[in-house]
């Protein structure tokens, strides 16, 4: 793609670093960047030139990409604001989103995620989230979890756990440890425990299994025979179920029971 170097350092802080840095780069003819795909990066180049760039939503991330290497902030911004305008439910782009720092799009793809889980859950997009990823999720309280409640939660993990057997047993455990479990039911329990990789490793079969009793031991401890009703009769929404029953307000409560007990 030809271009002069004055407008690529005047447009973009790595041109702008490459060409006055003394770097190799600054005295040659031609540079090589394969990070970028050639198209891309000749819409851009043109861009420098008039100003005009054509963004819709096939080719937003693509640009997006290529000015975060390039260091257009001014340009990436405006990349974000279509892919905001864009973003729903059926592309969902947390994930893209939240590397790129695209703030806007990240907070309305997690509200996205949120508010419809149950059909988000369900998209091959989420099996194939990274298991830190996964995990984040689980653990927003605020997760709308329809009629079914915690068993959406439970069912979207094992068909996450199936299509990712290579995955590692500590990863597991965290997995296993951000659904509630004393919500779930036997059936629930049952495939979480029949999926491939928890069948075959008994660390993870005693885990799971202890990980469920704990839960539901911790949850008889800090609540009151009223709330013990309460809660066994549905009167508590989903998301305050999950409040409550969030692992580390439980430690925190047991903790301090404990302590006033010992003293």
């Amino acid at each position: 793609v030809p271009a002069h170097k004055t407008v690529l350092a005047i447009h973009s802080e790595y041109f702008r670093a490459m060409f006055t840095s003394g770097l190799q780069e600054s005295s040659q003819s031609s540079t090589t960047l394969d990070e970028i795909p050639s198209d891309v990066l000749r819409e851009i180049v043109q861009y420098m030139y008039t100003g005009n760039l054509q963004v819709n939503k096939e080719n937003v991330q693509d640009f997006i990409i290529g000015c975060d290497l390039l260091q257009m902030e001014n340009l990436k911004s405006e990349c974000c604001n279509v892919m905001d305008i864009n973003t729903d439910v059926s592309n969902c782009v947390w994930q893209f989103a939240d590397h790129f720092h695209c703030t806007s799009v990240c907070n309305k793809a997690v509200n996205i995620i949120k508010q419809q889980f149950c059909y988000v859950c369900q998209q091959e997009e989420f099996v194939s989230l990274p298991s830190n990823r996964l995990v984040t999720i689980l653990k927003w309280k605020e997760l709308n979890l329809g009629k079914e409640g915690e068993n959406t939660v439970a069912r979207c993990v094992v068909c996450w756990l199936e299509k990712n057997l290579d995955v590692k047993v500590e990863d597991v455990k965290e997995i296993i440890m951000s659904v509630r479990l004393c919500h779930v039911t036997d059936e629930g329990i049952d495939a979480l425990m029949k999926t491939h990789i928890v069948e075959q490793n008994p660390e993870l079969q005693r885990f799971t299994a202890v990980h469920r009793e704990s839960r539901f031991l911790a949850l008889t401890r800090i609540t009151s025979r009223s709330g013990q009703k309460r809660f066994k009769s549905n009167s508590l929404n989903n998301a305050e179920k999950r409040s409550l029953n969030h692992p580390d307000a439980l430690l925190r409560l047991l903790w301090s029971k404990r302590s006033k007990a010992s003293g």
